[in-house]
């Protein structure tokens, strides 16, 4: 409740919330690169695939998340194919 010192006037105050649940889709969650993309092209690093232990991986970066965040680096194993990611 808003009071003037003054006069004495009085006015209820209205809270306002505004609350807003944003869904997204299954291809919006998950990046990564599609098959039959040029992924072999793209450059390789030293990186221990957590399936098959092979230590090298193509890798790529995405800014995922707000802009003053850090990039989110994803990596495909150059032997199995299974990808993974890295925030930064």
């Amino acid at each position: 409740m808003w009071i003037c010192k003054r006069c004495g006037y009085f006015e209820e105050s209205v809270k306002v919330v505004k609350k807003e649940q944003i869904a997204h889709t299954q291809k919006e969650k998950v990046v990564v690169i599609e098959e039959g993309s040029s992924y072999k092209a793209m450059p390789k690093i030293a990186a221990t695939c957590p399936e098959c232990g092979y230590n090298e991986a193509y890798y790529w970066m995405v800014q995922t998340r707000r802009g003053d965040e850090g990039m989110t680096r994803f990596y495909r194993c150059v032997k199995c194919g299974r990808t993974w990611r890295e925030y930064q």
